[in-house]
């Protein structure tokens, strides 16, 4: 078991009877957990047991998880960019997710060379952050970060943390910079024309 505690009833209050709450342990894994008691009385000695399969004593353990995804991987200058998270695992707790927009970066040759290392890097420099956003979740579910006009060409990226109400910072859930599903290559339209010939005669093209 994870935790075995002794609780002493005064048998003097309520004919013996009373509640005892137990603070359980702070657990560590995903899984399926389950209480299991026994009573024993003093001093006959009788006992009673609660089993660990009684439905009222089973408790679902999960573990947050974020799965995100910029509205476009490549983008005009002047177009509006968000982002779309799917959160799981809360299991019906709250969480504050945290959503932060970075760049530009050099992308003439795209966004694909810029991994979490290089973008953390890149970021301690001022000037990169374009969008910082926190919002209360009330549970899983499907989320958009309000759209943001991007007015540079470069690389951008997304990147966000998922913070549980029951463990705040300690057990937060972050998603790495620089995913491709989270990096969009903004570029300013451009046209270019050239004459069908040098020269011509009157009547050609």
């Amino acid at each position: 078991p994870s935790r075995t505690f002794t609780a002493t009833v005064d048998g003097s209050l309520a004919g013996g009877n009373g509640t005892v709450t137990v603070v359980g342990p702070v657990v560590a894994h995903a899984g399926c957990f389950a209480w299991a008691e026994a009573l024993t009385l003093s001093p006959s000695g009788a006992s009673a047991d609660s089993p660990a399969t009684a439905p009222t004593e089973s408790s679902l353990v999960t573990t947050p998880a974020l799965a995100t995804v910029a509205s476009a991987q490549v983008a005009a200058v002047g177009a509006p960019l968000h982002d779309t998270v799917r959160v799981s695992g809360l299991n019906g707790q709250r969480a504050t997710l945290i959503a932060d927009l970075y760049g530009p970066l050099p992308a003439s040759a795209g966004c694909a060379r810029y991994g979490d290392a290089s973008w953390r890097a890149a970021i301690t420099r001022p000037g990169l952050l374009v969008q910082h956003t926190r919002t209360s979740l009330a549970g899983d579910g499907v989320y958009l970060t309000p759209p943001t006009v991007l007015t540079r060409a470069g690389g951008y990226t997304y990147a966000e943390e998922l913070i549980p109400a029951s463990t705040g910072s300690a057990g937060a859930v972050h998603s790495p910079f620089g995913q491709p599903s989270e990096s969009t290559v903004v570029v300013s339209p451009q046209v270019v024309t050239a004459a069908s010939a040098g020269q011509a005669v009157p009547g050609g093209v």
